[in-house]
């Protein structure tokens, strides 16, 4: 017996867990996760993503994105499998950024247009905000930008030392490339300790980059 879960990261790109497996026939998992592409690829799936740990005999059913090593010693694996064709599309971007989705594209093979443009924040409101979903068992935060504001270093510098003061080790943030305030919030990364680790493709709703932070800048 044994099962696969997941659930949609946007309207066209599937996370799936597992697959978990409670008996000796290693025949199930072949058969779960033929099964799970057959019938994404029946539906409005573009792309299925696994972010756990190593998984073996992935390459029958995935690609590899990157991994991202956590203090406590484990990784988290991220894989993913391109289940319709990618029509490709334009990103516009601040050059800093503009260098990694570069060789991130290069590197998987994806039909996309990086084109720098200047980041301007003299028209921004105020107040930035950002979002964490904190998982305390594995000492994890992932942060996501909801809107983008002049007080951008300060807000990001306070949330990481919230963060690292309720004792969470390991500190990520995800841009979506098609989002225009998440753009603007990438610059202030590479000046703040993120360094952009991988990038989760996902066409029709933008590309996820994925920073971690590893400490602050002297």
């Amino acid at each position: 017996a044994g099962g696969v879960f997941w659930r949609k990261l946007s309207g066209t790109l599937a996370e799936i867990f597992g697959p978990y497996v409670v008996c000796e026939d290693k025949g199930i998992t072949e058969s779960l996760m033929n099964e799970l592409i057959s019938s994404e690829s029946r539906c409005e799936t573009t792309g299925i993503m696994r972010r756990q740990g190593a998984m073996e005999g992935y390459e029958k059913y995935f690609d590899l994105l990157g991994e991202i090593s956590l203090h406590g010693g484990g990784k988290q694996t991220y894989y993913y499998r391109q289940m319709q064709e990618d029509y490709g599309s334009s990103v516009y971007c601040g050059a800093r950024l503009s260098g990694f989705l570069t060789d991130q594209y290069d590197k998987l093979a994806l039909l996309r247009s990086v084109r720098e443009k200047e980041i301007k924040t003299d028209s921004l409101r105020n107040s930035s905000v950002l979002m964490a979903s904190i998982g305390h068992a594995e000492s994890v935060a992932v942060l996501r930008v909801l809107c983008a504001g002049k007080d951008m270093a300060q807000n990001l510098n306070d949330h990481t030392a919230a963060l690292i003061s309720q004792g969470i080790k390991d500190i990520a943030i995800e841009i979506n490339t098609a989002k225009n305030e998440d753009i603007i919030f990438a610059e202030q990364l590479f000046e703040h300790g993120f360094v952009p680790l991988l990038l989760i493709p996902d066409g029709k709703h933008g590309d996820v980059a994925v920073f971690k932070y590893a400490g602050a800048s002297s």
